[in-house]
């Protein structure tokens, strides 16, 4: 079967981390790719192997019989290709869609999603085409004990509300108020621009901190906003000791996936997408809210849409049980890993893909 697979490339964003993984599925498929690049938040920065692979399916042209596009349901119309099956590949983070975005759902012939839990937001949305989980696939990757030293947090994300990234900040220093041996490290962007963000960030932790007063001292906090490579984001990874987010949703959360699959404690909103693979030990109790602030980023969230609201006391709880307890929490992480190793592996992954293709 010959696919045309329309997608950002070399972009760091959320959708064109999934298309280099989900190109990568249908070429180990057996599938005739080819690649047509939606230019979005392009940067130049090695995207591994996967990234080399997609950039050598776009000098390809194939009489495409299915035609996929990977990005937001508003732009599906123009990437449609004619006389081909056409499936849109997209996801949301609330626990409802955009009513225009269901109307372009619904024009496509069939829609892909990375998750169950996704699945279910665009059908109880509404959505009443096909619509399939075509997922990541567990990729192997090395478990690494982090070096002595400070017990090294990390936390990966685009500065936005819905990233929640203030409450991350109030339930990290509320945790380790007055703590030497503690770092949270932010890999962060809020811009392309590397120091745009950097200027923006640290006004954001600026502003926030100054309205944090601590007990004793507030603990160490560190930020980066350059563009990483592929091996870079891994090495972080490795050198960390857990990764933490309390984010109010994800389609998936490739972060907090990275960190699952490098055998590191996750500790996650209990909410969304992230709660079908990171271990229960770091889910942090929620409940619902109302989505808010994201009118400055994009035009999509309203307060007719809830997302998770993570319980800052039990986040800051398991932050100090991580701290006081790290090897059995690595041991149950390291565990944790084989059975997501087994449970999304390549081979179960293209049986999804199959079906979905049909």
């Amino acid at each position: 079967m010959k696919v045309r697979f329309c997608s950002p490339i070399k972009s760091h964003m959320g959708y064109a981390e999934l298309g280099r993984i989900i190109i990568n599925q249908l070429v180990q498929g057996g599938y005739q790719v080819a690649v047509h690049e939606i230019p979005v938040k392009t940067v130049d920065v090695d995207f591994g192997e996967l990234g080399k692979q997609a950039e050598r399916l776009m000098s390809l042209d194939v009489d495409a019989e299915v035609n996929i596009v990977n990005m937001i349901p508003p732009l599906f119309e123009r990437f449609r290709l004619p006389g081909a099956r056409n499936i849109g590949y997209s996801m949301f983070e609330t626990d409802r869609l955009p009513d225009d975005w269901v109307v372009a759902c619904n024009q496509m012939d069939a829609m892909w999603v990375p998750s169950e839990w996704v699945r279910s937001v665009f059908i109880a949305s509404g959505v009443t085409v096909p619509v399939s989980v075509v997922g990541v696939d567990a990729t192997s990757l090395p478990v690494a004990q982090p070096a002595p030293g400070p017990l090294r947090l990390l936390s990966i994300f685009q500065w936005s509300a819905r990233k929640n990234p203030v409450n991350l900040l109030r339930a990290y220093c509320a945790a380790f108020d007055g703590n030497t041996d503690t770092v949270l490290t932010l890999k962060v962007h809020r811009h392309t621009d590397p120091e745009k963000s950097r200027s923006f960030v640290q006004n954001a932790i600026n502003y926030s901190l100054s309205r944090t007063r601590p007990r004793r001292a507030l603990p160490r906090i560190e930020i980066a906003t350059e563009h990483y490579s592929t091996a870079q984001i891994r090495q972080l990874h490795a050198d960390s000791h857990a990764f933490i987010s309390l984010s109010h949703g994800e389609g998936w959360g490739l972060p907090a996936w990275e960190a699952t699959l490098s055998g590191k404690p996750v500790i996650h909103t209990g909410w969304s997408a992230p709660t079908e693979f990171v271990h229960e030990q770091g889910l942090v109790k929620s409940s619902m809210s109302p989505a808010y602030g994201m009118e400055e980023f994009v035009p999509y969230y309203h307060m007719g849409m809830n997302w998770g609201e993570p319980q800052l006391d039990d986040a800051i709880a398991k932050l100090r049980d991580l701290h006081a307890n790290y090897a059995r929490w690595f041991k149950t992480s390291r565990e944790h890993r084989n059975v997501i190793n087994n449970r999304y592996s390549m081979d179960r992954r293209i049986e999804q893909v199959r079906k979905a293709l049909g």
